[in-house]
């Protein structure tokens, strides 16, 4: 399932998705710009798995003329296909993940997001469903939880906005039993105040 049509299946559990839109012209990004309005985060869609790794991501586009250098530029090096996404303000991130195995239990899973994941190796899983105490206490066991109740003067975020997409996902793995594995992978981002939430599908 690619990054269109997974923010459909993540809003259908309840979750919050950045509004996304798969376009592969310049006039269709220009169209996507009007509707969303900026500032907006342009990304490649041709199937890389890090898109960060090959400059796939630009942030904080605030005006049309950077965001049509930006579709050309990704165009020419990574192809047409890219994504127009609203842009989530600058916070902490958490991956979430989720696992069905036929030889364990459904388990899901937390960890750092962003470029923190692969600096901090802390990924507390659980067996699915979760409750709300449940979810919370999985974030907290993280280093990066700190940064929910705030720092340096940060406001500090909402735990409950934070434990929200582990709790919708675990229930839909328990009661389906499978004879094959599957997976799903997202990241959210942590909100920076209370009631301010943002959210980006990775992989599903």
């Amino acid at each position: 399932m690619d990054e269109f049509a997974s923010p459909y299946l993540l809003r259908s559990f309840g979750l919050t998705t950045a509004q996304s839109v798969v376009c592969q012209t310049s006039d269709a990004v220009t169209a996507a710009a009007q509707v969303m309005g900026f500032p907006l985060v342009l990304k490649t869609a041709e199937g890389i798995g890090h898109k960060s790794h090959s400059r796939g991501v630009i942030l904080s586009l605030r005006e049309l003329t950077a965001l049509l250098a930006a579709c050309a530029d990704l165009s020419a090096r990574l192809g047409p296909r890219v994504i127009v996404q609203t842009m989530v303000e600058k916070g902490g991130e958490l991956t979430f993940g989720c696992v069905v195995d036929p030889d364990c239990a459904p388990l899901v899973m937390v960890s750092p997001g962003g470029t923190l994941v692969e600096l901090f190796d802390e990924r507390p899983c659980a067996r699915a469903p979760l409750d709300a105490t449940q979810a919370e206490t999985m974030i907290r066991r993280l280093k990066v939880s700190r940064l929910i109740n705030g720092v340096r003067g940060d406001a500090p975020r909402d735990m409950a906005v934070d434990r929200a997409p582990l709790r919708p996902r675990s229930p839909t793995l328990a009661p389906r039993p499978s004879r094959s594995r599957s997976r799903a992978d997202r990241r959210h981002c942590l909100p920076r105040d209370h009631g301010d939430s943002g959210t980006v599908p990775i992989r599903l």
